[in-house]
């Protein structure tokens, strides 16, 4: 039993016990007969009179393991809605612990997770409480007595009262108090590192130097990466870089007569593998139920260290950049550190939008920056986030080779594709349109590889307007397990293909262009999985996307080998339900995808693809990019007003039947808006011109019939285009001429009389 329950009054104890011995069998024997009658609740001789014995009646019991009964107690205890004090005093006896012990038991949950909260909160107040913590810091400078009293009560309040040490060490001028002051968060230890690493920010000399001395001092080597820049610059106060220095020692536990340079060799190379591994996403920063992590900034009104909310990427990209800044006052010449501060700025304006919001453009954001840097750079940046799986970079950065990128960046050199082509397979949606549309941007003017997978991927933006679910493809030679495996998949958002063999699954995968993830079997036939594995990797199509081996735990390590050789592969255990899957699958795919588009996202996907392949036809590009390859997306196209325009531009250059079909019917549509009847009409006489009639003699006599009922001028000049465009012999020609009545002249006004030249003589 804990030593919690030492505390728990001793008749209440023996009147629990007494009950479970003589209780115990006689329950155990009833609910073997009737597994599903709920258990009977205990009933205690001595029951609980104060809220203090109810939840120690709750405790105990469930040290007894009977949390069914020791719902009741604490639901009372709860609704009772006990006092701050009475909730400090049993925090006090029990431990903090014990309350986040029983927010975890399933069987006392809502109750137990409220019962967390209220003491969260009841502490919160307490520790926070603004005006006994400055009479608290007030008594660090009095006496002895008071001194020793004010540290244990802060340090009891733990990091809530740091930012209220901090405001006071950043001001005070009593020694004494500014001693008791880095004592008392020395004292509180390794939960203060966090904020005190942020207090670093702070313009004042004085006040770094105690924080970086209080870091030596807790020991926590997680500061280290944080001291290097005040250890190292020249431009920092002697009294920082000195206290830097001695901590740096310090907490790298260096013998004695070892110097800060000595321990230190290369600090701009460890400055930027440390904003390397802040910013990867699959670092492991510390997340609330929301999954977003509290970052602490120092905010120069308040003067002290504020606290604020944002998400994982966005604390690392920050965290990246301080460093990769860092590494850039120490080295500013080095062109790797130019790339690496550049490519974690680009991806933090992505993070700051939310991959929502526009990105930000103009003076003083990376995107100008990014413009001034050059295509060069840039491309390398590009090329850089692909091999990183970073979408936030390349997304950003294909945006600004959109802009200042040469037929440079599109052209393979040699036999090495270009970051921006590569970008076209990248297994992510938004970095896949974000590089076909740069290269429309860019406009090559002769064919290059990857002029097809463009056109494939604005054709799936036309029809990607649904709940926009991402697909897998399962490869495995069970039936039942690949069912399995995707149904796992379908409940985490995915839509699942199943290939029962190598080949076949490699053919789906190079045919489909919406598969986003593989998972393949290690007893994969029919290419095996060495040879299955090879052939996705060595077409273009298939080579981007990512793959996951699963089978089980003995089968890692002899899969090692593929493992390192190829990129974007990794293993996982088979997964015993979707939870599992999903838990296993995160950390390989955080960062290298982007969350999923919104409807509203999609819909403006839609509409620029559809601007950007009827561009394609209209700039006469059709000799680069097959857009026939879209048909079948820009025909579906047809019944979205906002979309419809440009597909039929589209439309117009591609020679089918089908094609000029969809555009008569269009045309011939009464319940379709006028203005799409009339360019319907306009661009099927430009199809009919330039590739032929190609239309049913039904669908011809139906035009004929609509030109000559139309009532509206425009959709009748519109299709009187059409008409002409078929061809008519002489003698239709002459029968409609024979019909046509011209207007007749309306009578021209009575002329006005002509002034005369000089004022008339006005009578006598």
């Amino acid at each position: 039993m804990s030593s919690a329950n030492s505390r728990i009054s001793p008749p209440l104890l023996l009147s629990v016990l007494l009950v479970l011995l003589l209780c115990g069998p006689r329950m155990t024997w009833a609910q073997q007969l009737s597994p599903a009658a709920p258990p009977a609740r205990i009933p205690l001789p001595i029951e609980p009179k104060t809220p203090e014995e109810e939840f120690e009646a709750a405790l105990l019991l469930v040290e007894l393991g009977r949390p069914e009964e020791a719902l009741g107690y604490l639901s009372k205890f709860v609704n009772d809605q006990p006092s701050d004090e009475l909730l400090l005093q049993l925090r006090e006896e029990h431990g903090p612990a014990t309350f986040l012990r029983l927010a975890n038991i399933r069987e006392l949950q809502p109750v137990s997770t409220r019962l967390l909260e209220m003491s969260n909160q009841a502490f919160s107040r307490f520790a926070t409480d603004p005006d006994r913590i400055a009479g608290l810091i007030a008594n660090l400078g009095g006496t002895p007595e008071e001194q020793a009293e004010a540290v244990e009560e802060l340090r009891r309040a733990g990091v809530a009262v740091v930012p209220n040490l901090l405001r006071a060490l950043n001001v005070s001028e009593n020694t004494a108090q500014r001693e008791g002051l880095l004592y008392t968060l020395v004292r509180i230890g390794e939960p203060a590192v966090p904020l005190l690493i942020a207090a670093l920010e702070s313009p004042n000399p004085d006040l770094r130097a105690r924080v970086i001395t209080a870091l030596g001092f807790i020991g926590d080597p997680q500061a280290v990466p944080y001291l290097w820049y005040p250890a190292a610059a020249d431009d920092q106060p002697a009294i920082v870089q000195a206290a830097a220095r001695q901590a740096v020692l310090r907490l790298l536990r260096q013998p004695l007569g070892v110097t800060f340079d000595q321990a230190t060799l290369g600090v701009v190379n460890r400055l930027m593998q440390q904003a390397t591994e802040v910013s990867d996403p699959g670092y492991p920063w510390p997340t609330n139920a929301e999954g977003l992590v509290s970052v602490w900034r120092w905010d120069p009104e308040a003067g002290t260290v504020v606290s604020m909310r944002v998400s994982r990427a966005a604390a690392g990209s920050r965290a990246g950049m301080e460093f990769a800044r860092q590494a850039l006052a120490l080295s500013p010449d080095n062109r790797r550190v130019h790339n690496q501060y550049l490519s974690l700025a680009l991806a933090h304006e992505v993070y700051l939008a939310n991959w929502g919001s526009p990105l930000p453009s103009g003076p003083g954001t990376a995107y100008d920056l990014a413009l001034s840097a050059g295509p060069e750079m840039i491309s390398e940046i590009v090329a850089n986030a692909y091999r990183e799986g970073r979408a936030a970079t390349l997304i950003n950065g294909l945006r600004v080779l959109g802009q200042i990128g040469t037929r440079h960046q599109v052209r393979s050199p040699q036999l090495e594709r270009s970051p921006v082509l590569a970008a076209l397979d990248y297994p992510d949606r938004r970095v896949q349109f974000a590089a076909a549309s740069t290269i429309m941007q860019i406009d090559p003017q002769t064919e290059f590889v990857g002029a097809r997978r463009v056109v494939e991927i604005f054709a799936r933006a036309l029809t990607d307007l649904g709940e926009g679910a991402r697909r897998a493809l399962v490869i495995d030679p069970s039936l039942e397990r690949s069912a399995t495996i995707s149904g796992f998949l379908a409940d985490i958002g995915y839509s699942g293909v199943t290939a029962a063999t190598g080949r076949e699954g490699f053919r789906i995968a190079a045919e489909r262009p919406d598969i986003d993830l593989i998972l393949v079997h290690p007893n994969v036939i029919r290419w095996e999985l060495s040879e299955t594995l090879a052939n996705l990797r060595a077409d273009s199509r298939t080579a981007g996307l990512p793959i996951v081996i699963y089978g089980t735990p003995e089968l890692r390590g002899r899969l090692r080998r593929p493992l390192e050789d190829y990129r974007l592969i990794t293993y996982i255990i088979e997964p015993i339900d979707a939870r599992d899957l999903e838990t296993q699958l995160t950390p390989f795919l955080t960062g290298l995808r982007t969350p999923p588009l919104t409807p509203e996202q999609r819909k403006i996907q839609a509409e620029a693809a559809a601007y950007w392949l009827g561009h394609i036809a209209s700039g006469q590009r059709t000799r680069i990019y097959n857009l026939q390859l879209a048909q079948p997306a820009l025909i579906a196209a047809l019944e979205s007003p906002n979309l419809a325009p440009n597909a039929l531009v589209a439309l117009s250059a591609i020679p089918t039947r089908e094609s000029q079909q969809a555009m008569a019917t269009i045309v011939l549509d009464t319940l379709s808006e006028l203005p799409l009847r009339e360019e319907a009409a306009f661009q099927l006489s430009f199809h009919i011109q330039r590739h032929g009639l190609l239309l049913p003699t039904a669908q011809v006599g139906e035009l004929h019939a609509a030109w000559r009922m139309s009532e509206d001028p425009r959709l009748a000049t519109a299709l009187g285009g059409v008409i002409g465009s078929l061809k008519p012999d002489s003698t239709l020609i002459g029968q409609r001429l024979r019909e046509f009545a011209a207007p007749v002249a309306p009578a021209a006004p009575p002329a006005p009389p002509t002034p005369p030249s000089t004022p008339p003589t006005p009578a006598p």
